[in-house]
């Protein structure tokens, strides 16, 4: 994942009303997404500004316990083996909010994977890097 397309994910799915109106499948365009929930393009911008210092952090935490790491060259973050069992062990554990907050992150890096360009992605959302 683009290391700037971190900083729209908490935006989306921090927010339960915006994860829940979140497209059920990969085949639902950014695009149309947004274009069918226009006031969200206002909300994700501000919201991820606003949650840019947490991301920051979640990024060092994460680098640092190995949950990823960044390729310099390519400006991505890359999940080290194993990422998804731990996650998913962690889960289990927690709410049923948190795991819903999990599984939409899942999605969204997916999802935006497909969008287009970081570039693209950001400006469709409204966000400057």
């Amino acid at each position: 994942m683009p290391f700037e397309v971190a900083f729209v994910i908490l935006a989306l799915v921090l927010h339960r009303q915006t994860r829940q109106l979140l497209p059920r499948t990969v085949a639902t365009s950014l695009v149309v997404w947004l274009d069918a929930n226009p006031l969200l393009r206002v909300r994700i911008a501000h919201r991820a500004q606003a949650l840019s210092p947490f991301t920051k952090d979640a990024l060092m935490f994460g680098g640092i316990y190995g949950l990823f790491r960044f390729d310099t060259k390519e400006g991505t973050m890359v999940a080290h083996n194993g990422f998804r069992g731990r996650m998913a062990a962690h889960a289990r554990g927690s709410s049923e909010e948190v795991q819903a907050c999990l599984s939409k992150a899942a999605f969204v890096g997916k999802w935006l994977a497909r969008a287009g360009s970081t570039a693209t992605v950001l400006a469709l959302m409204g966000v400057k890097p």
